[in-house]
């Protein structure tokens, strides 16, 4: 027999005596007329409270407003409503006031403050004809249960609440408890009342009551609206009587379950009995102080399929109370019946396990809550799930979806249908935060529906949310789309109108799509015409006209291909008339062409991700029909990794063993002119190499005109030089400085020795390069503020847009690129700039000479430390300007690896640095600039923006000559590569180095430890460790993985009189770590 929130009847029947539903606290609220009308209101220019109102309710303890009409035309405007009591004050925009149902929170004390603030400009009105007033409590109440003393103790579990409801006079209290990050909560179903008119409050940190049991209500921030639209229940016997529902975020916009937690629900069932502890609030008048608020209690309990029979003590209004496993801390049950018999009184509830309640909580919480941080993304198995993004109000946001099936969006009522199997996405832009739209916050926020519509399967979908990535024109930014990522979001801002490049480097699968700022400022959907701008494929520079505004740049898959990532995404944008955006030298390049035997090419990447060469392929034509490599597929090139394409697949026998290998058809070169480029997936030749022909043993007749230069349709400028006296055939080429992109034939030297698999010499004649070169130095650089200046010594001005610096922190460090210059900044002849982090000036700085904050231009920073540096300067096309690498402070060892590219000649020795002083180092007076160390010396007193005064210490080291010792393969093998140009030819080459690990040049032995010359005596007729340096001055010995063990080492190098032994060169410490 079963009795629905009835009083507890005592029936006479033979050992049995009924199962009572435990009642809801009996609430004594009622309904009070009153008048509070503002009548139409218009705002002021500045906005404000345009009408306010004191409503008063002589007796009562507690109010509830509950508007009759509301007009709130824009979010920006409010009704705000304060007690006089306490001060607490809810502020509720038309957001809010749909998810309170039009009431308020729950006030403390007789009277409340009602305003009306409206945004500048704006009209609205509102009408309050009635609120709910809290009454004296009713005394200890009816539990419905006889007998015993009561044990309960009071209990502040900050994860079970107190459910206050009331409507058309009928007002009752029960207690619910959350289950999970999506503010999904659990009560008794005969709590529980659905009607639109009905709202039900969760109070959480409730406090104690008065003395006379009037209850208290806790601030405004701790109470949340109950969803009325998602409650779902079952109010019938003991074991299927429940409710699930979910809480609307507080007026402030925070979740319950953010703020309070949740339990854990029993996975297992339990046939043994298991203590339990009951947490509710119920009924009390010993003391009336404890009457309503949270109390605890224990005893045994024990499942019986779907029913929890317990024993811990209850009162009316702990109906719904979360029932316990005390060894567990699990929730395993709801509080719902209390039964009688001879045994004696006993409790009921419902299992969390009970096959309807579990069925309803995944309908209600969907799939179950899912946080969704900026970047990550996340598997959606089923529908409907709820997402939590946090949103932003200073860049635009977007959330994607993808998947097999056809998928629907749904933020804040915003929905995004694009369908099929494209990646679906809705955006907003953050920086609009004034006017129609969501102002402030973008309604909704925090909220994210994915409801599937099959189409196709029923597959998994995937979610992402991102928040843009901010470009500054001209910066390439390079970031690694991941297996699981469904895009990427970039926005850049335009400040003039007009025509702008877009450069994006990636998988072919891949599609790009620009949004502007828009009429209004709200979610909007992929397939909405709202600011839709241009779309295109990656791989394929476009050109687009963009308004003035912040601009949202979207990468998303292409939906029918799967993207087996880490692969790289390089993307970037600039004015159309702007020096070239893909100028700095991460990227994906040829570095070698031989025409010995076999022919190859050799490529490499030297961006910082992977990238993906699927679609890709070499070209090469000599002028007798074009060559052509197979088509990559499935092909991933690491960040360093070396990949060839050779004549019909031929592995040269230079190459290390780990080194792919790609066919290519036969290739027919001699004497002639010849070029190569590697083209991409969309058929853009992304890099080229232009060979000049050797023609000085051609006869020309009568008529005859040498050939042209073939071209490829990529950027280059000049030619690469083939070695001197080069034969015809053989494993002769040429090979780009390693890792230098300025697309011109300066960055290639001619090499009689192939290297295929292996860095690049650096050695050999240099190419040609016909634009004109200025020059501008490096000329003062202080590591305590971090400040760099630069000097123009050309005879005439020099435009510094596009202008970039590789800077490193330290050995092993990667370089920090720093674009200081995004627009045109003319720097006369002679005259200073200074660059630093802030806007901060050095105090020295003269007035007419220019300073460049980077954190104005998003420009990077500058990464100095006490550690030894280099820093290199290029111009707008990517040609290495000026070098300078220095020692650490007060020791001599130089920065060595990873390297900034440059020609080894460009800088030779090291820039000794001092701690004393100022930090500085400088060149002299005149700037002179001879491409070594000796140029520079520590500074005294610093004089950014003026020539320096003079050196506080020694200059540098200025030995012409390089040794470049770079780990290759993460640090398994070794490359070792000596250049001193043709003056050092049969030079004898060998090492000093101390493996005791790194003593910062503090050593006795040249800053070495002694152990340096015992090595060196053991070492110095064992090859490789010494050697003769070939015609030109160079000379290199490589190591693969596994041939050295792991160890930190110093080295010096010398080059010595083969004859004579008398040492001509050497270099500063280098350090290296295997």
């Amino acid at each position: 027999m079963t009795f629905h929130r009835l009083p507890c009847l005592i029936l006479l029947v033979f050992v049995v005596l009924p199962v009572c539903a435990q009642q809801p606290l009996e609430i004594p609220v009622r309904r009070v007329l009153v008048s509070a009308q503002s009548g139409t209101r218009l705002a002021g220019t500045d906005g404000g409270v345009a009408w306010s109102q004191t409503v008063r309710v002589p007796g009562t303890s507690s109010i509830q407003v509950c508007l009759a009409s509301y007009d709130l035309p824009t979010d920006d405007d409010a009704i705000i409503i304060t007690s006089l009591a306490d001060g607490e004050r809810q502020v509720l925009d038309r957001l809010r006031l749909q998810q309170w149902r039009c009431r308020s929170a729950w006030f403390n004390g007789d009277a409340i403050r009602i305003e009306l603030r409206l945004a500048p400009g704006s009209t609205g009105h509102v009408r309050v004809d009635e609120v709910a007033a809290w009454g004296a409590a009713p005394g200890g109440g009816d539990s419905g249960c006889p007998g015993g003393n009561d044990p309960r103790v009071l209990s502040y579990d900050p994860r079970v609440c107190r459910l206050v409801q009331f409507a058309n006079g009928i007002g009752g209290g029960c207690t619910g408890f959350l289950i999970d990050a999506a503010s999904t909560f659990l009560s008794a179903g005969h709590c529980t009342n659905p009607a639109p008119e009905f709202l039900m409050v969760a109070e959480f940190n409730v406090p104690l009551s008065s003395a006379s049991g009037t209850v208290n209500h806790p601030p405004v921030r701790d109470q949340y609206p109950v969803d009325t639209a998602s409650i779902e229940f079952e109010d019938n016997d003991p074991g299927d009587d429940w409710a699930v529902a979910r809480l609307h975020p507080n007026s402030s916009g925070e979740r319950a379950a953010a703020r309070h937690g949740w339990f854990d629900l029993t996975t297992q069932y339990t046939p043994q009995p298991f203590g339990v502890e009951l947490l509710g609030y119920g009924s009390d008048d010993t003391p009336n102080t404890h009457y309503a608020v949270q109390q605890r209690s224990t005893g045994a309990g024990e499942m019986l399929g779907e029913l929890i029979v317990h024993y811990a003590y209850s009162e009316g209004g702990c109906s719904g109370g979360p029932i316990v496993n005390t060894q567990t801390g699990r929730a395993v049950g709801i509080h719902t019946h209390c039964s009688t018999s001879f045994l004696g009184t006993s409790r009921k509830g419902t299992s969390v396990l009970a096959g309807d309640l579990r069925d309803a909580i995944a309908r209600v919480a969907g799939c179950g809550f899912v946080a969704l941080p900026s970047g990550s993304s996340t598997a959606i198995p089923c529908s409907p799930t709820v997402f939590n993004v946090e949103t932003d109000t200073d860049r635009w946001m977007a959330v994607g979806i993808t998947s097999p099936s056809d998928w629907d969006l749904d933020i804040a009522g915003t929905a995004s249908t694009f369908g099929g199997l494209q990646c679906d996405f809705l955006l907003a832009n953050g920086h609009e935060t004034s006017g129609s739209g969501f102002g402030a916050t973008p309604p909704g926020a925090g909220m994210l529906t994915v409801r599937p519509t099959p189409l196709y399967g029923t597959q998994p979908a995937r979610a992402q949310f991102r928040r843009a990535i901010t470009l500054a024109p001209g910066a390439p930014h390079h970031v690694t789309w991941e297996s699981s990522d469904v895009l990427h979001l970039f926005e850049f801002y335009v400040g003039t109108a007009g025509s702008f490049d877009l450069h994006l480097d990636g998988h072919q699968a891949l599609e790009w799509l620009v949004y502007g700022p828009g009429a209004n400022n709200s979610w909007r959907s992929r397939g909405s015409a709202a600011s839709f701008v241009a779309e295109g494929t990656v791989g394929a520079p476009a050109s687009v006209q963009l308004g003035v505004g912040w601009h949202a740049l979207v990468v998303v898959t292409d939906g029918y291909n799967q993207i087996v990532g880490p692969v790289g995404l390089t993307v970037a944008f600039c004015p159309a008339a702007s020096p070239r955006c893909l100028n700095d030298h991460r990227k994906v390049m040829i570095t070698e062409v031989s025409w010995g035997t076999p022919d190859g090419v050799e490529v490499t990447n030297f961006d910082v991700v992977p990238h993906s060469l699927d679609g890709w392929r070499v070209h090469w034509d000599g002028g007798v029909g074009l060559k052509i490599s197979e088509t990559l597929s499935g092909v991933t090139l690491a960040p360093g990794e070396i990949v060839l394409f050779m004549e019909n697949g031929t592995r040269p026998p230079e190459a290390p063993p780990g080194i792919r290998v790609f066919w290519m058809q036969d290739i027919s070169t001699s004497y002639q002119h010849f070029s190569v480029g590697l083209v991409n997936a969309a058929g853009v030749t992304v890099d080229e190499v232009r060979v000049k022909g050797d023609y000085i043993s051609v006869i020309l007749q009568p008529g005859q005109t040498l050939p042209t230069q073939p071209t490829l349709g990529g950027e280059f400028r000049g030619r690469a030089k083939r070695p001197l006296n080069a034969p015809t055939f053989g494993a002769v080429g040429v090979e780009r400085i390693w890792g230098l992109d300025s697309d011109a034939g300066k960055d290639w030297t001619g090499q009689l020795n192939r290297s295929f698999g292996l860095q690049n010499r650096n050695s050999g004649y240099r190419g040609t390069d016909p634009e004109t070169f200025l020059k501008v130095v490096i000329n003062e650089i202080c590591d305590n503020l971090d400040y760099i200046e630069l000097r123009n010594v050309a005879p005439v001005a020099v435009d510094l847009q596009g202008w970039f610096l590789y800077c490193s922190s330290g050995q092993n460090r990667d370089h920090r690129i720093i674009r200081p210059f995004p627009a045109s900044r003319l720097l006369a002849p002679g005259a200073f700039l200074v660059i630093g982090d802030g806007p901060t000036q050095p105090p020295e700085l003269p007035w007419n000479a220019a300073y460049v904050a980077l954190n104005a231009v998003l420009g990077g920073n500058i990464p100095f430390t006490t550690n030894e540096y280099d820093c290199a300067l290029y111009d707008s096309l990517g040609r290495l300007v000026d070098l300078v690498r220095t020692t650490g402070h007060d020791d001599t060892v130089v920065h060595n690896f990873p390297r900034a590219p440059a020609h080894w000649r460009d800088f030779t020795g090291s820039a000794g640095r001092s701690a004393s002083g100022s930090g500085t180092i400088g060149r002299d007076a005149q700037s002179l600039d001879g491409g070594t160390g000796a140029d520079w010396g520590p500074v005294a007193t610093r004089t950014m923006g003026s020539p320096n005064s003079g050196f506080s210490g020694p200059t540098g080291l200025g030995d012409i000559i390089d040794v470049r010792i770079s780990d290759v393969d993460g640090g398994g093998g070794l490359a070792l590569i000596v250049n001193g140009g043709h003056w050092l030819a049969g030079g004898r080459f060998s090492l000093f180095s101390a493996y005791e690990g790194h003593l910062e040049g503090q050593g006795p032995l040249y800053g070495l430890a002694m152990s340096a010359l015992t090595n060196w005596q053991a070492l110095n007729q064992v090859a490789p460790w010494f050697g003769y340096l070939d015609a030109n001055g160079s000379f290199r010995f490589d190591l693969p993985p596994g041939v050295l063990p792991h160890f930190a080492a110093d080295h010096i190098a010398v080059v010595q009189s083969p004859t004579t032994g008398q040492v001509w060169r050497r270099t500063p410490i280098l350090e290296e770590d295997h």
